[in-house]
């Protein structure tokens, strides 16, 4: 299996091995750069979140600590819409990285930065 960095840097040479190996579906490379990408937007978009979250709650931390607990109860509101976002966008990105995994003839892999997503 080859990394997806290495198709992304050297799609031309992967194109031209693939050819020699009679790999008919050569449109695959461009479907795993693809799904890479996507991949990457949606770990970004995860991440993003989840920091938002983290750092909301901090906020209200603090907030209920100097007695303001209307605001802090506005920002929980915020925290929970923001924690309800994480679920699909978690979803969307398992099933992106196991379509990438699953890619026809085992082309490619993601880096192994596999983390835990809760």
């Amino acid at each position: 299996m080859l990394q997806v960095q290495f198709i992304r840097q050297h799609k031309e040479l992967v194109l031209e091995r693939l050819t020699l190996k009679n790999f008919k579906d050569l449109g695959v490379v461009d479907e795993v750069l693809t799904l890479d990408d996507k991949r990457k937007k949606l770990t970004q978009e995860y991440d993003d979140t989840q920091s938002r979250v983290k750092s909301s709650s901090k906020e209200i931390g603090k907030l209920m600590s100097q007695g303001s607990q209307e605001e802090a109860e506005k920002l929980k509101a915020e925290v929970a819409t923001l924690k309800e976002r994480l679920a699909p966008i978690n979803d969307e990105l398992n099933a992106t990285e196991k379509l990438l995994l699953e890619t026809p003839g085992e082309t490619a892999q993601p880096a192994s930065r596999q983390r835990s997503r809760g």
